[in-house]
């Protein structure tokens, strides 16, 4: 049996300013690459999209709460295009300038 490669290794096939896309066999992998070094602790049905799993990964406030945040998408290849994948993709960029806009304006 030949182990799977280190997402890592896997080809990019998209890239944003806030992700990256992945694939693998069996998936398109949207990865929130500001959550770049956080290590994924698990990895859950997503609670919104139907069929994706979520890779999440733990970050702790400042009151030493830890937080499950998702850091990468699995969509299945059967379910999903590339094209719904980067539509995706492209709300999360979108999401992350209005918050830089919010927390910089003009920066």
């Amino acid at each position: 049996m030949t182990a799977s490669p280190a997402i890592e290794e896997l080809p990019v096939v998209g890239k944003g300013i806030s992700y990256r896309i992945r694939e693998d066999d069996a998936h398109y992998i949207l990865e929130d690459s500001t959550k770049d070094g956080l290590g994924a602790v698990d990895r859950v049905p997503d609670e919104n999209l139907q069929s994706v799993e979520t890779e999440r990964g733990i970050i702790h406030d400042i009151d030493g709460i830890g937080r499950h945040i998702p850091i990468r998408w699995y969509f299945p290849k059967g379910s999903y295009g590339i094209e719904e994948v980067l539509a995706r993709a492209g709300e999360m960029d979108r999401r992350y300038a209005a918050i830089r806009e919010t927390a910089c304006p003009g920066g």
